[in-house]
This record gives structure tokens, sequence and C-alpha cells, in this order.
């Protein structure tokens, strides 16, 4: 059976970094710099397909808050139809502004849940004054 054996040059033979041509060196920086771009173009593709798959998709819209004239089933008919997006892709401030279409509705403060939640506070007009019909007796 033949053996091969390896001998390694002396250490002055070996060529030092600035025996490297310089367009070698710029071809390795090039090479380098698009496998970088290509990873991130990647990693920020694959981000993008997880985030859009079905699974983070709204599955409730919790409400809270005091509620005297309007119903949840009210604001449901409303506002959730103008919803659109999953739980990453959702605009919160266009949520808050659906929400805030509702007659006697102030204010809005919308919240993602984890994982396929929204938690809406509202807050309700108070009205500045009542109307009172006057009775028969002249009160």
């Amino acid at each position: 059976m033949a053996s091969t054996t390896f001998i390694r040059p002396p250490t002055a033979a070996r060529p030092s970094r600035d025996a490297v041509p310089a367009d070698v060196r710029w071809m390795r920086l090039t090479a380098n710099g698009l496998y970088a771009l290509a990873a991130l173009v990647f990693v920020a593709l694959a981000v993008h397909l997880l985030t859009r798959q079905p699974v983070f998709a709204l599955r409730a819209v919790q409400i809270d808050g005091d509620l005297t004239r309007n119903s949840v089933a009210t604001i449901r008919v409303n506002a959730v139809p103008q919803l659109r997006g999953n739980f990453f892709t959702i605009d919160l401030q266009a949520a808050q502004r659906a929400f805030e279409t509702v007659p006697w509705l102030r204010r809005a403060v919308v919240q993602r849940v984890w994982p396929n939640r929204l938690a809406v506070r509202l807050e309700e007009h108070r009205p500045v004054a009542l109307w009172r019909e006057a009775d028969d007796n002249g009160a």
C-alpha cells in the first residue's frame, strides 16, 4: 500500500496578504457583498411570506368601554368590514378611524393581542344637554 506525504512549504514561501493582486481582493469583496445582499433579500422574502400566512388572520375583535348609545353588534356591523389585513399587516391607524366613524363614538384605541385578536377600547361622546318635553302640569 502506497502512502502519500504532503510537505508544507516553508512560511517564507507563502504569499502575504499584500502579495494578492488588488483585482482579486476587489473580486472577493464584491462576491462577499453580493452573498450578503442575497442573504438579506432571502430573509426579507421569507419574513414577508411568513407574515402573509392565513395562520395570522384576525379571528376576534374584543370591544371594551362604556357603551350606552351603541351596541357591540352595531359597532361590529359598521367598523369590522372596513378592517383589512392580518395580525401583522393591519394598519392600526386605519382601524382606529374605522371605529371612530361609528356614530356617538368619540375615541377608539386599537391594539394587537397575540396571536390573532384586536383589542378595541371605545369612548362615547357625552351629551352636553338633554332635551326634555314639558309635562302637562306646566313644569
